[in-house]
């Protein structure tokens, strides 16, 4: 009889621990200059110019992946106002709400490895119908036209002290349809995805967004902004910053 009652209380311990829930894995993004946290109304120096502040910054992540020699682990997001199990919008606008963390609806069962993830918007969802989207491709700030798409990242910022700003809007280009208003039935010329790699990732550990590396040897001015456009050699700049260099790091 001893022996029972023990047998009964191990498997009920199983199935007690078996019945917890998974605490999922949390990706918090961290916007940082130089490695200084920047917030909105954080003013940082840029090329010896002081008092530029960000206005909007936001960006979408797509396939989020961790994998080392053994496994490989392709996250689901969870469902919130800023990610669905596919996509996630990570950032936002100052003064309006603004989201700098996704939660994957399962943790991996090893906690480093190569994480990767895209930035942007894959071609079968970017071109959908944003009325009808599920959030987060819902939001309109982020969508240039049914034609070109989504705005992969958003980066506007502004020095009050002299009523300079500058945009870079990174997004597909070269997108054929019949009009603005059609979706292109074949991808981009230049679908502008890229895939970002952090070696030797910790889970639960901050992603670290760095502008100056970003934005390095890049002035700051309305005729620098950046809208993809393929001939802008500032667009170039910026777009290979974002493939080369640890824009993103942990």
């Amino acid at each position: 009889m001893y022996f029972y009652k023990r047998l009964a209380c191990a498997v009920g311990c199983l199935l007690l621990v078996a019945c917890q829930p998974e605490t999922p894995v949390t990706f918090k993004f961290i916007p940082v200059y130089n490695g200084a946290p920047i917030e909105c109304e954080k003013t940082w120096q840029h090329q010896q110019q002081t008092g530029w502040q960000i206005r909007t910054l936001q960006f979408f992540v797509t396939n989020l992946t961790l994998e080392n020699d053994m496994q490989k682990q392709e996250f689901s997001l969870q469902t919130t106002v800023n990610s669905n199990p596919t996509i996630g919008l990570v950032g936002g606008q100052c003064q309006q709400s603004d989201y700098w963390q996704l939660s994957a609806l399962s943790a991996p069962d090893f906690e480093e490895g190569t994480l990767s993830f895209d930035l942007g918007v894959p071609f079968e969802l970017n071109h959908n119908n944003p009325l009808r989207a599920p959030a987060p491709l819902d939001q309109a700030d982020m969508f240039w036209s049914w034609q070109m798409g989504h705005k992969f990242l958003r980066l506007d910022v502004a020095n009050p002290s002299d009523a300079r700003s500058f945009s870079y809007h990174l997004g597909s280009t070269g997108c054929d349809a019949v009009s603005s208003l059609r979706a292109p039935k074949t991808p981009c010329q230049h679908p502008n995805l890229v895939t970002i790699t952090l070696k030797d990732f910790k889970v639960n550990q901050p992603i670290y967004l760095d502008l100056a590396v970003l934005l390095k040897d890049v002035t700051l001015n309305q005729d620098n902004r950046c809208m993809s456009e393929q001939n802008n050699p500032v667009c170039l700049r910026l777009f290979g910053q974002l493939q080369r260099d640890k824009v993103f790091y942990q």
